[in-house]
Parts: C-alpha cells; sequence; structure tokens
C-alpha cells in the first residue's frame, strides 16, 4: 500500500532510476492499476485536495480542490507537496550504482536546499539554452560572412569585366559623350540598390517598433495601500505615458520617412528612366559594336543584382556584430551559475556532520569524466564506424577534463574553427584535409575515413552542445567510524543505511515515507532511531510501513494503521485479485490497536511475556 502511495504523490519507483531491486515493486504498479488509480486526500496548510493518478496518464497527476479539477505535470505536484519516499533497501545499497548514487546522496544532503537547488538548476538550464542560441547566432554572422564574400567577390568581378568591355568599346570607335553614359549605368545600378536597402530597413525598425509594449501594471492590484506603493504606481504609469509618446513618435517618423523614400525612389525612377533612354541611343549608336554593347548591358543588369546583394549582406552583417562576445558573456553566465550551485551544496555539507550526530561529513566534488561532456563526443562520433566508443569518448573526456578543462576547451575551439570554415565555404563542398588533420590531432583514434564521418556529423545544434556542456558538482559522504572517516562506499549496507536515515530525520524536508526501516539494522541502532523519531516527528510528517514493534511503540506514534492480506471480492478463480484490508486503525492507546501490535510485531501476549522470562525482567 506504501507504493501505491508513492505512486499518487508522484514518488513510486516507476518515477526513479531503473533498478533490479525496485522491480518488484514496479511490475506491482503496472500489473495491478491498468485501468485503475490511486487516489489520496491531502491537507496544505489547511487547503485540502484530492489527488488522482493513473497509470494510462502517469505523467500528470488530477488534483481537484471545490469541485474543479486541474491537471499537474508530475515535476510541478512534486514541487507543490514536498515528500521523500525509500526503502530502506534504497538507502543500503545506494552506493552500489555509481551512475545514480551521487546524484542521490546530494538529494538527500541538500533535502532542506530543495528550493534554492531547483531555482539553481533551472538558471544553469537557461543559461545552456542562452549559450546556444547565443551559438547559433555566431553561425548567422559566419553565413552573414560567407554571403558577403561571395556577394563582393561577384560585384568586383562583374566591375573588372565591365571595364574590360568599357576599353574595348573606347577601342572600337565609341565617341567620350557616349562612354560617359555607359559608364553612368553602374553607379545608377548602385543608386537603386541603395533606395531598396533603406526602404527595407525602414520597414523593418517600423515592424519592430509596432512590437514595443507598455509595462504591465495588472500585478499592482489588490496590493498593500501605503505611499510607497501608491507611488510606485504611479512611476509605472508615468513611465507607461512616455513610452507610449515615444512609440507614437518613432512610429510616426518611420512612417513618414517610408513615404519620403517611395516618394523620392519614383523621382529617381523617373531620372533612371530618362537615363535609360540615353543609355539605349548610346547602344545603338555604333551598330559594329552591337554584341559588345549587348555584353555591357547583360553585366549592367547583373551587376545591378550583385549590388543588391552585396547592400543586403551589408545589413545582416551589420545586425550580427559583437555576437562573439555575446556567445563569451553567455558561457561566463554558465559558469556564475555553476558557482551559485556549489555554494547551495557547499552549505548543505557544512550542515551534514551535525545532523548526522557526527556519524558523516559531506565535500562537495565535481565529475572527473563530466556526462554531458562524453554524451556530446558520443553523439558526435556515433554511427562513424568507431569501436568500442564509450570507452574511447570517457578516457579522452577524463584526460580533456583534467588542469582546468584546458584540453576540452581546446577539442571545442578546433571544432568552432572547423565549423567556421564549413560555413564559409558552403554546403555541398568536398571535405577539406585541413579539417581531417586538425580534427585528427585531438581525436587521435579516428581513421581519414571515419574522421570524415564525424566532420559530416558535425552540425551546428551538436556544437551546441559542446559548448554548453558542464560538469555536475555533487556532495561525497564520509563514514565515521572508530574515530576515523573513510570513504561511504565502504560502509557496511547497515552503517550507511542507519547513518543516511538519521540524516532524513534531523531534515525538515516535507513529508518522509519509509518502507521497512528495520531492514539492514540492529535493534540498538533501532532503538536510537526510535528515540529520534519522537522529536522528529513534531516537525514533519512520517510515514513508516514496518513489521518491527520498537519503531511504532518506543518510537510513539500518533496512529497505526494495521493491514492484513485478503482477497478481491469480485475476482475470479483464474485471477485471484490480492486486496490489502484495514484490520485496525487509530492511536496506540486504543486496546483493538495494542493487540493487533502484540499479536502480529510480537507474536502474541505468549511469546511476549516468554521473552521476558527469558530475560529475567519479569
Amino acid at each position: 500500500i506504501l507504493e501505491y502511495l508513492r505512486f499518487a504523490l508522484g514518488r513510486s519507483t516507476l518515477d526513479a532510476a531503473d533498478d533490479v531491486a525496485t522491480n518488484r515493486e514496479r511490475d506491482m504498479i503496472t500489473s495491478t492499476l491498468i485501468g485503475g488509480f490511486v487516489e489520496v486526500d491531502l491537507d496544505r496548510n489547511g487547503v485540502v485536495e484530492t489527488w488522482r493518478r493513473t497509470l494510462d496518464k502517469q505523467t500528470m497527476i488530477t488534483v481537484s480542490l471545490d469541485g474543479e479539477a486541474r491537471d499537474l505535470p508530475l515535476s510541478v505536484a512534486q514541487e507543490r507537496f514536498r515528500a521523500r519516499a525509500f526503502s530502506q533497501k534504497q538507502l543500503s545499497t545506494m552506493v552500489r550504482r555509481p551512475e545514480t548514487a551521487d546524484e542521490q546522496i546530494t538529494g538527500i544532503a541538500a533535502a532542506e536546499s530543495v528550493d534554492r537547488r531547483r531555482k539553481a538548476e533551472q538558471d544553469i538550464d537557461e543559461a545552456e539554452r542562452a549559450i546556444r542560441a547565443a551559438f547559433q547566432q555566431v553561425v548567422q554572422s559566419w553565413a552573414a560572412q560567407a554571403a558577403f564574400n561571395r556577394a563582393e567577390s561577384a560585384s568586383a568581378d562583374l566591375a573588372r569585366r565591365l571595364e574590360s568591355i568599357r576599353s574595348r568599346l573606347e577601342q572600337g570607335g565609341l565617341s567620350a559623350e557616349q562612354q560617359a553614359v555607359l559608364d553612368q549605368q553602374p553607379i545608377y545600378n548602385r543608386t537603386l540598390a541603395s533606395f531598396q536597402t533603406a526602404v527595407k530597413l525602414v520597414q523593418a525598425t517600423l515592424d519592430q517598433a509596432n512590437l514595443l509594449k507598455e509595462i504591465p501594471t495588472e500585478g499592482w492590484e489588490g496590493l498593500v495601500e501605503t505611499s510607497s506603493v501608491n507611488n510606485a504606481r504611479q512611476a509605472i504609469m508615468r513611465l507607461n505615458d512616455r513610452i507610449r509618446g515615444a512609440i507614437d513618435e518613432i512610429t510616426d517618423a518611420l512612417a513618414m520617412a517610408l513615404e519620403e523614400l517611395a516618394r523620392h525612389q519614383g523621382e529617381f525612377g523617373t531620372d533612371q528612366a530618362k537615363f535609360n533612354e540615353q543609355y539605349a541611343v548610346a547602344s545603338l549608336a555604333q551598330s559594329h559594336l552591337t554584341t559588345l554593347l549587348a555584353e555591357f548591358r547583360q553585366l549592367g543588369e547583373e551587376q545591378q543584382v550583385a549590388e543588391r546583394n552585396l547592400q543586403d549582406a551589408k545589413t545582416a552583417m551589420s545586425k550580427l556584430v559583437g555576437v562573439e562576445v555575446r556567445l563569451a558573456e553567455a558561457r561566463t553566465l554558465l559558469g556564475t551559475r555553476l558557482t551559485a550551485l556549489r555554494e547551495i551544496l557547499n552549505e548543505a555539507s557544512d550542515h551534514v556532520i551535525e545532523m548526522s550526530t557526527g556519524v558523516l561529513r559531506a565535500h562537495v566534488e565535481e565529475e572527473t569524466i563530466p556526462r554531458r561532456f562524453v554524451d556530446a563526443l558520443m553523439e558526435l562520433c556515433e554511427r562513424c564506424g568507431i569501436r568500442e566508443i564509450e570507452v574511447r569518448c570517457r578516457e579522452l573526456v577524463e584526460t580533456a577534463a583534467r588542469s582546468g578543462r584546458q584540453g576540452w576547451e581546446e577539442l571545442v575551439h578546433r571544432l568552432q574553427r572547423i565549423r567556421h570554415g564549413q560555413v564559409l565555404r558552403g554546403h555541398g563542398n568536398e571535405v577539406d584535409p585541413n579539417d581531417i588533420t586538425e580534427l585528427k590531432a585531438v581525436l587521435t583514434w579516428l581513421t581519414e575515413n571515419q574522421a570524415r564521418l564525424v566532420l559530416g556529423r558535425l552540425d551546428d545544434d551538436r556544437l551546441g552542445k559542446f559548448l554548453s556542456a558542464w560538469a555536475s558538482p555533487f556532495i561525497r559522504f564520509d563514514y565515521r567510524d572508530r574515530g576515523s572517516y573513510m570513504p561511504f562506499e565502504r560502509a557496511s549496507p547497515g552503517q550507511q543505511a542507519s547513518a543516511l536515515l538519521t540524516l532524513l530525520l534531523h531534515q525538515e524536508a516535507g513529508t518522509l515515507i519509509i518502507d521497512q526501516p528495520e531492514d539492514d539494522l540492529d535493534n540498538r541502532v533501532i532503538m536510537a532511531i526510535a528515540k529520534l523519531l519522537q522529536t522528529t516527528k513534531r516537525k514533519r510528517q512520517l510515514i513508516f510501513a514496518t513489521h518491527n514493534p520498537n519503531f511504532v511503540v518506543n518510537g510513539d506514534a500518533d496512529k497505526v494503521v494495521a493491514l492484513v492480506p485478503s482477497v478481491e471480492p469480485n475476482a475470479t478463480e483464474a485471477v485471484r485479485a490480492a486486496q490489502i484490508a484495514i484490520e485496525e486503525d487509530g492511536a496506540i492507546e486504543t486496546p483493538a490497536v495494542r493487540e493487533a501490535i502484540t499479536e502480529t510485531m510480537e507474536g502474541g501476549m505468549r511469546a511476549f511475556e516468554l521473552r521476558g522470562r527469558k530475560y529475567a525482567v519479569v
């Protein structure tokens, strides 16, 4: 029944990392809840809600309050009702899975800082996204530079060809007056391109100005009415008045500029039409130069397009000035937010020795083989015919992450340089041999063919993951045994379980659910835990499922529910569905509850008295 409760609260084995030890509980949920649900009533600071969760829609929890139902994502529900759920076996075997042990121990140690830790992790996620977005802008700037280079080269080539034809026309007898007309055509083309670019920029600026918004004032309603609050509200209203006025002024100016530019462009169009007539006359004046003049006209039209492309490329580049700096700032911000997370974990570590009554001490470490580094490298190199790819990637990352991660930064820098060259060369080009050489300098185990395949997978998204990868900090425990400390993983399962349970019970971090806390503990430790329960239960809700009377009796349980196995009344002979029935429910002082404890946990009064005589206490 405890597993059903955990399921309803979003804390079941289905919501945890895969673990062989939890297969039984996981199978129980998936096999018994088909078409059914688990429903619990929660009292959160006087707000009584009903939470329902089904197997069909297990990523959501339906919360009902005052007749209204609302689906909450699992993560939101977990934040709304703080609870931790463990079986004692989880506590005593936690370090057997190195890939999850550090995260679970960090979660236990920093349970009281869960809000700050969650906010810090959200800030880190935001910084990751900012890095990837900034890198996309960097790639856009590279693409804009490539477009500018192509446009500039095309324009210069056309100018050289036009000059060559002009010289040949002059040698063919074209008059100076006619030559002057022909020389004006490129200038007219550039002028038209400037008009078109200006109109495009003003229109884009007008569109942006129309998106400007006032500061919302909805959040200032229903607040404390003091002079400071009223003055702040008035300040925002005055600001909005100025914003409205500024927006109107800017949009009016831009609209007026558009009208003026359109009028002047029309006037220039008239001038250009007159020039085109002169140009046509000049072109027809020398019939023996017809072929050259036709080529000149054709190149002139091409140059008009090239000039427009060049202007557009310049505009695109101007919008992306400083993107490299913004990328560096985004990566610096990620480092700052990681420092904030480490500070939270350091504070939590400082409290561990006190909360564990000196049995544990804690310190913050950082991944020596950062998982995100490995993931980024493996995603880049997969499907390239590389054997033992995970081993190779982990070894490279382990080496690259040393000495302040200089090796990793060198790898990222080389990949950026390669990608920069790819973007400048454009799509569809052959692999540059220099790129293969540069890639093999850092990924030394690549063959030439494998390097080609890896270069084919190097795109903006994958490189963005390299730039935004970070090493996760975590809390590590040492266990105190006979006056000296040793690594926590070297402690026995019982020592680990008792230390973690003691730490959990000293914290004030929401409801704590423990299944069979007596596992791996001797009765001397159980008695110490039971004594701690008497004070802990005043600060937080504790829900234990146990067969040990010491937790119930000596822990002074406020409410005892005795359960017995039964069979679903409507079950068929073919499927004898299991059911849990409540035998007794009430305070420990209730005679029926006391009798249930005596019979179930002690083996009956006779067994209890027999032990008393054996120990000479009766």
